[in-house]
C-alpha cells in the first residue's frame, strides 16, 4: 500500500492528474482498497485543482468502503469550500465532522476563520474564536491575524 500512497502522491504533486486517476483505477480494478492516506491523497489533488465536487464524491467513496475519515479530509475540503466562498458547505462539514466523532481542532478553524473573514462575516469569526477558547484549541497565531486584518 505505501508504494501506491507514495505513487499516488507524486502524481499529485507533480501535476500528473490522469496518471493519478489511472493508479487509483487500477487499484480498484485489482481488488486494491484504499486506505485512509490513498483517500486523503485523491481528496487534497481534487480540491487543489478546484475540482471540490469531485473531491467530495472520493471523500464520500472513502466512507463507503468503510475507511474513517480523520481530520485531514475534513480539514482539506473544509478549506476548499472556504477557498470557493462555500461557508454554509464548510460549516455542514464541520457538523458532520463532529457528529461522526471527529475532533476539531487549529487547522480547522483556521479555514474557517479565513474564510468567514474573507466573505466580512466577522460576527462568526468571533464566534469561532470564542468557540476555540472554550474547547480549549490554540488560537492562530500572530502572523494568521495580521494576514486577515491585511485582508479587510
Amino acid at each position: 500500500m505505501v508504494s501506491y500512497s507514495i505513487l499516488l502522491h507524486r502524481y499529485a504533486t507533480e501535476g500528473c492528474f490522469a496518471d493519478m486517476i489511472n493508479l487509483f483505477n487500477f487499484m480498484a480494478s485489482n481488488g486494491i482498497t484504499p486506505n485512509r492516506q490513498i483517500f486523503n491523497i485523491l481528496v487534497d489533488a481534487y480540491t487543489k485543482r478546484g475540482m471540490v465536487d469531485e473531491a467530495m464524491l472520493i471523500f464520500t467513496e472513502m466512507q463507503g468502503q468503510g475507511v474513517s475519515p480523520d481530520v485531514v479530509p475534513y480539514a482539506i475540503v473544509i478549506a476548499a469550500f472556504c477557498r470557493t466562498g462555500r461557508m454554509d458547505d464548510a460549516m455542514d462539514k464541520v457538523n458532520q465532522m463532529i457528529g461522526k466523532g471527529v475532533q476539531s481542532n487549529t487547522v480547522v478553524y483556521h479555514f474557517l476563520i479565513q474564510g468567514f473573514c474573507t466573505h466580512g462575516d466577522l460576527g462568526k469569526v468571533k464566534e469561532l474564536v470564542f468557540e476555540m477558547t472554550n474547547k480549549g484549541i490554540p488560537p492562530p497565531n500572530f502572523v494568521f491575524f495580521s494576514s486577515i486584518i491585511s485582508s479587510l
